[in-house]
């Protein structure tokens, strides 16, 4: 159980930092005026928000299992 809380723990600043890089790429594209009118403009904006949501899911998954994984511990 140790292992795994440990494990999860290394993990969690990457899962915050892809969020982060994710979130600065769209303030990026916003100041930038690059909106989704053409379809590259829709690849790229589908693209960035999918990885935002991702790294967002894979964040708060760690921690609802760290929070469990803290639960258990005797």
């Amino acid at each position: 159980m140790n292992d795994k809380i440990r494990l999860l723990e290394q993990q969690l600043p990457m899962d915050v930092v892809k969020l982060i890089i994710s979130l600065s790429i769209i303030t990026a594209l916003f100041l930038l005026q690059l909106r989704p009118d053409s379809p590259s403009g829709v690849l790229l904006w589908s693209t960035v928000v999918i990885y935002a949501l991702l790294s967002l899911g894979s964040l708060l998954y760690r921690l609802l299992t760290l929070k469990h994984c803290y639960r258990q511990r005797p």
